[in-house]
């Protein structure tokens, strides 16, 4: 198993309960931890420092960095842990396009995970009045299901949660894996997949202190995320159809809302604690509160030019949405000389599917009671008084040399459908299969952590049949 996120750790706990042999190489070291107190520009730095997170970076318009998690646990000890099922009408197509059935796997992962909406307590004054505009508008939608019982609105889940309550991998399922035998070495950074012709026997590795590490497997499995898993098989000599093409992202709208009241965006509060789907299938996008520290409101509003906003900044929240992705316009390419290169192009639907998005935080923040809107973007400068204003103001299309663009949730590159089956095997070889957000056939909108868990629960039981 490589990778000890959600799509590695899973699988290697559910075959290791089956009475499977089990080793698991994680490239990065322990989950980091933000001590209770700590500034969040400290648990940064030391993240950083640490290499607990890599980046990435996707050249095309706009630049597109991509965040992922180099430890233990990977990207789910570094997520806000919203935990958010497939939708509905996405896991239909993706099961007419040969992905399994999720829904006894759904169960199965939150038995792990212990899933539960926001605590009216942690909230936030700017979640509370999101749920406001949602009430007003009559939407669907609601407090947002999270994996972290016991939570206390520390409010810096990004940076490792210093009360262990969010329930990342290597707090979940790994002690589970450990307890029947299983093995995880840290610090082990697999360099390449052994191939006796199309049947894959193991792992070539480096180990913590540079040493050779070799692991003879009877069955392999690439859980490093849609990055690093296709950039891998390439660097092994996998030849696979459509290997590192279709790479999703979840490009994001924010609205700066304005309000006659302090909005409180520390602590107590969780970073993501309100959503509505109401928009997904019909106009692709999910709104989602998107909160980030007070001492950064003020950076965050100075790229709109404006000094109205700037000034406002403590009775402003901060409300978002993710887009999905048609998808055709990415790809993780892997060189001769090993190398990763990285693309990403934002299309037309991207681009109405960003602003209707932006119109639809509108007129639920207007709902809401609010004063005035400003959208997030390099130069947008004004300051907008009613939905009316705010519709014929905004451009159309949106500047696209003018967008601050990132992403937390790559996807698609070892599509099922494409490059693999349904049960995750990498199609023309044996004893290959990968498990992770690669093997999306389509962008799905939401915080993808519980789908991929789904899916290497699915994979496993496919495996153990």
């Amino acid at each position: 198993m490589i990778g000890s996120g959600a799509g590695g750790a899973p699988i290697a706990t559910e075959l290791a309960l089956a009475g499977a042999s089990v080793v698991v190489l994680e490239a990065g070291g322990p989950a980091p931890l933000a001590p209770l107190g700590e500034r969040i520009e400290r648990s940064f730095w030391r993240v950083v420092s640490r290499r607990n997170a890599a980046l990435s970076v996707a050249r095309g318009l706009p630049v597109f960095p991509v965040i992922h998690g180099v430890c233990e646990g990977g990207s789910t000890a570094l997520n806000a842990g919203s935990a958010f099922r497939l939708p509905e009408f996405l896991h239909r197509e993706w099961m007419e396009r040969g992905a399994p059935d999720l829904t006894d796997a759904f169960n199965r992962v939150d038995s792990f995970i212990k899933v539960s909406e926001t605590a009216d307590e942690l909230l936030g004054r700017n979640g509370e009045l999101m749920l406001k505009g949602l009430k007003a508008t009559g939407w669907r939608g609601g407090r947002t299901p999270r994996n972290a019982p016991g939570c206390t609105g520390r409010a810096v889940c990004v940076l490792g949660c210093p009360e262990k309550a969010k329930q990342a991998t290597h707090l979940s399922y790994l002690p589970v894996a450990r307890s029947r035998g299983a093995r995880v070495l840290l610090n082990t950074v697999a360099r390449k997949i052994t191939l006796n012709g199309r049947r894959a026997t193991g792992v070539e590795a480096r180990g913590p202190g540079g040493e050779s590490v070799t692991i003879r497997a009877g069955t392999t499995i690439a859980a490093g995320g849609a990055v690093f898993t296709p950039s891998l098989l390439a660097r092994s000599g996998i030849e696979a159809p459509q290997l590192g093409e279709n790479f999703l992202l979840h490009p994001g709208s924010v609205l700066a809302v304005h309000f006659d009241e302090p909005v409180e965006m520390g602590q107590p509060a969780v970073p993501q604690s309100t959503y509505s789907d109401q928009f997904l299938e019909s106009e692709g996008h999910m709104i989602l509160l998107g909160s980030v520290p007070p001492h950064l409101t003020i950076p965050a509003l100075a790229v709109t030019g404006s000094p109205a906003a700037i000034m406002d900044h403590s009775r402003t929240g901060f409300w978002g949405a993710l887009i999905r992705d048609e998808g055709g316009r990415g790809a993780v390419r892997t060189g001769r000389d090993g190398r990763r290169r990285i693309s990403y192009k934002i299309g037309g639907t991207e681009l109405a599917r960003l602003r209707q998005s932006l119109v639809r935080l509108a007129e639920m923040a207007f709902a809401a009671g609010a004063q005035a809107v400003t959208p997030l973007y390099f130069g947008s400068g004004r300051r907008y008084r009613s939905l009316k204003a705010f519709n014929a103001g905004l451009p159309d299309p949106l500047p696209l040399r003018r967008l601050a663009g990132g992403s937390v949730h790559p996807m698609g590159t070892c599509g099922i459908g494409r490059t693999c089956e349904g049960d995750g095997r990498v199609r023309g070889y044996e004893n290959l299969h990968v498990s992770d957000a690669s093997l999306f056939p389509t962008s799905i909108g939401v915080n993808p952590q519980f789908t991929i868990m789904a899916l290497s629960t699915a994979i496993a039981a496919e495996l153990l049949s």
